[in-house]
C-alpha cells in the first residue's frame, strides 16, 4: 500500500477518488478469494503450494507494476496482485496453526502478527527514503524493493517447506 498509493497518484496522475475505487475493488476481490477461492484451491492443491505460488505472484506483481507507467497495465497487474495477495496471510496463519502444538499456537500466531506489524511500521519509512519527488521514476523503487524482498521470503519459504508437517 505504501508504495502503491504514491505511484498511483503521482506517476499515473490519478486522484483520490480513483484510488478509493481501486481499494474497493481490492477489498471485493479479497473477499471473494478468501470466501470462495481458498475453498476451490485447497481441493486441488496443498496449502504450502498455494502459499508459495501466491508469494511468487506477489513478488512478480510488485516488480512488474512500475515497469510501464500505464494506467490499464497497472490496474491489470494490481488485480492479479490483489487476487493472490489476499491468500497469503490467511494461509500462513493456517499453516502456523497446523504446524504448532495447541499450547504454542497463540505465541506463534502472535509472533507472526508482530513481524507483520514491524514490516508495516518500517515499510513506509523505507519506501519514503527511496523517493525523490522531483524524479517520478523513483516512485517505482519501493515497488521494486518490495518485489525483491518478497522474492527473498519466497526463497526462504521454498528452502524450509520440508519442515511443514501439514500443507
Amino acid at each position: 500500500t505504501y508504495a502503491f498509493q504514491p505511484y498511483f497518484l503521482n506517476v499515473l496522475g490519478q486522484d483520490s477518488q480513483k484510488l478509493t475505487l481501486m481499494f474497493i475493488m481490492f477489498g471485493t476481490l479479497s473477499l471473494l478469494m478468501q470466501t470462495q477461492g481458498i475453498k476451490f484451491l485447497t481441493r486441488n492443491y496443498t496449502l504450502t503450494n498455494i502459499v508459495l505460488f501466491a508469494i511468487f505472484i506477489r513478488s512478480a506483481s510488485f516488480i512488474l507494476m512500475p515497469i510501464w507507467p500505464n494506467l490499464s497495465y497497472f490496474i491489470a497487474i494490481s488485480i492479479i496482485f490483489s487476487i493472490f495477495n489476499s491468500l497469503v496471510q490467511p494461509l500462513i496463519n493456517t499453516l502456523i496453526s497446523l504446524n504448532t502444538k495447541p499450547e504454542a499456537q497463540g505465541m506463534a500466531l502472535g509472533l507472526n502478527s508482530s513481524y507483520l506489524s514491524i514490516s508495516n511500521a518500517f515499510g513506509p519509512v523505507i519506501a519514503g527514503m527511496t523517493i525523490d519527488r522531483s524524479h517520478l521514476a523513483t516512485y517505482g523503487y519501493a515497488l521494486y524493493l518490495a518485489g525483491i524482498l518478497t522474492f527473498l521470503v519466497l526463497l526462504l519459504a521454498i528452502f524450509t517447506r520440508k519442515k511443514y508437517a501439514i500443507g
